[in-house]
């Protein structure tokens, strides 16, 4: 699962505003945005939105739709229900880059931000350090991570069909240069760094090991490549020079890794060494502070309300005055009926009955216009600042029920196991994004936003089967058995990213359709479609 819409390989294309460190370089031309789904735990999946802006203000359009089989009864629960299963915030990173030269910020140049970062922490006061620091941090670790992302991505290409089976070894040697040159580039920022330990703030030593939890994520996911490669491509790899090649990765990977682990040993609150439960624990808790700490400068400040709040009393208005028309009608016209009929207790009697309608009248009309106005307004309405400056904002609407595209509706057909799921019914929980941020032009310098929705599908495990479902089948000669099979559940998930024109023209789309595979303890895996 990849980033779509010109993401990769570019991986880090600028710095994000709050480093200060330098004018700003030539981004592209056009907004770059992208989106990826991928399963956070047993309970949660988790989409990421990225987009990078362009030299003009962009408006960029996320639609996701849940398609939910119509078993579990979605009606059951109201839309403010459902709502609360998503989970969203959005926080500032780093955007693309390539190494080619004239497109972007090079890994160099990253390197070089970094240590001009570093010299500004150790000739600052102590406070001013701390947020260089934190700066540094930020830089590096974005950049590890997304280098490691990339790097994954192409071993795993290295052995695809769209590969040619005599190419893979070449591939493979290309990778394994530039992961030796990731490498270089970290390594010649910590013998800066290590320079200045002594007369460094503690932050200094903090964010050593900070670098290194990143570094072994970065190894980590290359280890994770090789191990998960399908034997069948390698196999039909197999030759002297991509055995050759594929060792010396191997041994090179090795070799990074035990490097590591002897510089390690100079951290001694490091996880590797937690050896009570307790101890563990509070490994992982550090761990997560350690991140947040180096990561804080690039948190959002979010300005979240709901337009539709600010109509309710004005409904409320509207709806009693509609009520009072009608009532003040039916008032003159029982006072004309009683006058003629000569009844006082009819006279008593329309009275309350009218006075009951209009206060039905009243709730009902109420309730008819807010949920109008509902269809038009966004559920809630977002400003999104950093360090003090508005990058733009972000509108949300959640429906159930809503009509689904037609070129959702033709993916989630084609991905169909067979001709029996089309005609299955199906709710489908909708959730739009609009994402409308300023541009990087003039002396506004380079960002990307990055927005992550988590979906919570635990209110739909306790009404599924046991995940062991026994079957009965009968044998080639009739014989009655018992089979324990595996019992699973599939939602599919689609999402549909549009970037706009300053004319509100579609610039480009792109869709994405994935199979959720789920069983009663939760999510098992995704499959892209």
């Amino acid at each position: 699962m990849t980033f779509n819409i010109e993401i990769f390989p570019r991986l880090l294309q600028g710095l994000v505003p709050w480093t200060g460190l330098g004018p700003a370089l030539p981004v592209h031309t056009e907004t770059a945005a992208g989106v990826r789904l991928s399963r956070h735990d047993h309970h949660n999946l988790e989409l990421k939105t990225w987009v990078e802006p362009g030299p003009r203000d962009s408006q960029t359009e996320i639609s996701v739709f849940l398609f939910v089989p119509k078993s579990f009864q979605v009606g059951r629960w109201a839309k403010a229900d459902l709502e609360k299963d998503l989970f969203s915030r959005a926080r500032l990173a780093m955007p693309s880059v390539s190494e080619e030269p004239g497109k972007g910020l090079t890994a160099a140049a990253v390197l070089e931000k970094a240590l001009r970062a570093l010299k500004s922490a150790t000739e600052s006061p102590e406070d001013q350090a701390t947020e260089h620091c934190q700066n540094l941090g930020s830089i590096v670790s974005e950049w590890l991570k997304l280098r490691g992302a990339d790097h994954r991505r192409r071993f795993r290409m290295a052995h695809s069909l769209f590969i040619p089976v005599e190419q893979r070894g070449l591939e493979l040697r290309r990778l394994l240069v530039e992961v030796a040159r990731t490498v270089e580039l970290l390594q010649t920022l910590r013998s800066a760094l290590e320079k200045q330990m002594s007369q460094a703030p503690v932050t200094l030593h903090l964010l050593d090991e900070y670098l290194s939890n990143f570094y072994v994520k970065y190894l980590g996911k290359l280890r994770t490549a090789m191990e998960q490669t399908d034997p069948q491509s390698k196999e039909k790899a197999d030759g002297e020079v991509y055995r050759a090649i594929w060792a010396e990765f191997e041994g090179a990977l090795a070799g990074f890794q035990r490097a590591e682990a002897d510089y390690r040993t100079r951290f001694p609150r490091r996880v590797e060494i937690a050896a009570t439960p307790f101890e563990q624990e509070q490994a992982v808790v550090r761990l997560g502070q350690l991140k947040k700490f180096f990561q804080s400068r690039m948190f959002m400040e979010v300005s979240r309300h709901s337009p539709a709040t600010r109509f309710l009393e004005t409904t409320a208005i509207i709806g009693t005055a509609i009520a009072g028309v009608i009532f003040a009608l039916l008032q003159l016209w029982s006072q004309s009926a009683a006058a003629s009929a000569g009844s006082g207790a009819f006279f008593f009697g329309f009275a309350i009955l009218a006075y009951v309608a209009r206060d039905r009248i009243k709730d009902r009309a109420k309730h008819s216009l807010h949920k109008r106005l509902q269809q038009w307004l966004p559920d809630t309405n977002q400003q999104l600042k950093a360090e003090g400056r508005l990058v733009g904002g972000m509108r949300e609407w959640f429906s159930v029920g809503a009509p689904v595209p037609d070129g959702v509706k033709a993916l989630r057909k084609r991905a169909a196991l067979d001709a029996l799921e089309p005609t299955l019914p199906e709710d489908v929980l909708t959730l739009r994004k609009e994402l409308n941020l300023q541009s990087h032009s003039g002396a506004e310098p380079f960002w990307a936003l990055q927005e992550s929705t988590r979906i919570n599908l635990e209110r739909y495990l306790k009404f599924m089967d046991d995940p062991m479902k026994e079957i009965a089948v009968l044998d080639a000669d009739g014989e009655l058995k018992r089979r324990a099979s595996r019992r699973v559940y599939h939602f599919y998930l689609a999402t549909e990213i549009t970037q706009l024109r300053s004319d509100g023209q579609t610039a480009r789309s792109t869709r994405q359709l994935h199979r959720v595979v789920l069983d009663k303890r939760g999510i098992d895996r995704l499959e892209a479609l």
